[in-house]
């Protein structure tokens, strides 16, 4: 479920003598986010941000904006830009241990902040990025996009978090921040599916992978008596899911998929299929 907050103020102007009267009221984020990916994949994120700069509230500044990304601690942010009626401009990457660009004014090291007041949960981290240059508030309702690209690196099924604000603002007031969580991605592990014709199919079944042992590649054969749901997941010796093969509809019928270790280190995994009112789990072993 998506949660977003209306909140305050993602650029600010003052004039030249006197701080203008200005508020900065964000309307909800717009999220436009794939549902779905394969490791490796660098996947593309749209965050719409409307501003309500009318005249109602004290204002400050200049300052320049600050996006963070929840993601998982193995995937990457290889790029954060935004463009509209501020920009076009890339924003730079803010290490957690340097203050942002407007130091002594609010929150000087954002990622320490993001983890007290928005924990993130085990294996996922905020990634911060703030804007080179200082912009004025332009006084009037404005709209700006801001174009995310993350590398998944990992598989699983993963909530995605995002998070804006100004480098010279805090977490004191609910109005100075806007944030939007609970964007599910699922990414899998490259996977080949090979639907194979075998004649009337009686019953379900899960074979044993082949090769097993496999480097890195190997195919898991199933047989679905009737058309249905099928989930096929594949699970650490933990217990953790690190990839989902198949979560969908499927024809009655003997099916085929290869599986990829090639980002996985070596060790024993589990493989489980629900289909109908079945489950069924085994064993393979990956060797580098």
């Amino acid at each position: 479920m998506m949660k977003q907050l209306l909140q305050q103020r993602f650029w600010m102007t003052v004039s030249v003598i006197t701080v203008l009267v200005i508020a900065g009221c964000f309307f909800p984020i717009e999220v436009n986010q794939p549902s779905s990916a394969t490791v490796g994949e660098t996947i593309k994120v749209s965050l719409g941000v409307q501003i309500d700069e009318t005249e109602s509230g004290a204002g400050a500044g200049p300052s320049s904006g600050l996006c963070a990304i929840l993601i998982d601690t193995n995937w990457t942010v290889e790029k954060v830009e935004f463009d509209g009626d501020y920009g076009p401009e890339v924003m730079e990457y803010l290490h957690p241990d340097s203050a942002d660009n407007s130091p002594g004014k609010g929150v000087d090291f954002w990622y320490d902040s993001l983890a007290f007041h928005l924990p993130p949960p085990a294996g996922m981290e905020w990634v911060v990025f703030q804007g080179i240059e200082e912009h004025f508030y332009i006084g009037d309702t404005s709209n700006v996009t801001v174009e995310i690209s993350i590398k998944v690196n990992t598989a699983g099924v993963v909530n995605l978090g995002y998070f804006v604000s100004t480098t010279d603002l805090s977490f004191e007031e609910d109005d100075y921040y806007a944030y939007s969580l609970d964007h599910e991605i699922s990414v899998v592990v490259d996977a080949v599916e090979d639907n194979i014709p075998s004649g009337i199919i009686e019953a379900y079944g899960l074979e044993q992978n082949y090769p097993n042992p496999f480097n890195p590649s190997t195919t898991i054969r199933y047989q679905l008596a009737s058309a249905g749901d099928v989930h096929l997941s594949v699970y650490d010796i933990t217990g953790k899911e690190i990839a989902v093969l198949v979560n969908g509809s499927q024809n009655a019928g003997e099916h085929r998929i290869e599986f990829s270790g090639e980002n996985l280190s070596s060790g024993v995994y589990l493989y489980r299929l629900t289909a109908g009112d079945q489950t069924f789990m085994k064993k393979m072993m990956l060797v580098k």
